[in-house]
């Protein structure tokens, strides 16, 4: 079992809404959500990778959009695509998603695919960023 550390290169400060973590090395700062900086304290040597998807598993679906949504309520979001099933993690520090991930995923929570397009989410580096924009369902 291989226990997860914490990049010895990266600085964290704790925000109001979770932790900013700077990379030294790249120079980047990133703000990172209270599930993100979640993650990041159960990075501390003790836990593998899978204890720590199931430490967080239960908050993300207990938190869940689709359990916020109405009947028939409507979820878009957008997120990187990648080839890679069912997710990983760039050199940007962002995670690219495959399609097919999405739909799984959304289906396991209840929901329905309205539609799924490509687009360009934004630059970086010089190079279009593009991503999947995603428009779900709940039943009626």
């Amino acid at each position: 079992m291989s226990c997860l550390v914490l990049n010895p290169s990266v600085l964290l400060a704790t925000s109001p809404d979770g932790y900013l973590a700077y990379d030294v090395d790249s120079g980047r700062l990133y703000r990172l959500n209270p599930t993100a900086a979640l993650i990041v304290e159960l990075c501390d040597g003790t836990r593998s990778r899978e204890q720590i998807f199931a430490a967080v598993e239960p908050l993300l679906e207990a938190n869940g959009a689709a359990g916020h949504l109405a009947p028939g309520g409507i979820l878009g979001f957008t997120v990187e695509q990648g080839t890679t099933f069912p997710f990983r993690l760039s050199d940007s520090g962002r995670f690219t998603h495959h399609r097919d991930h999405l739909i799984e995923v959304a289906q396991e929570a209840g929901l329905y695919l309205i539609s799924q397009a490509t687009a360009v989410l934004r630059y970086e580096y010089g190079e279009a960023v593009v991503g999947l924009v995603t428009v779900l369902a709940s039943p009626r």
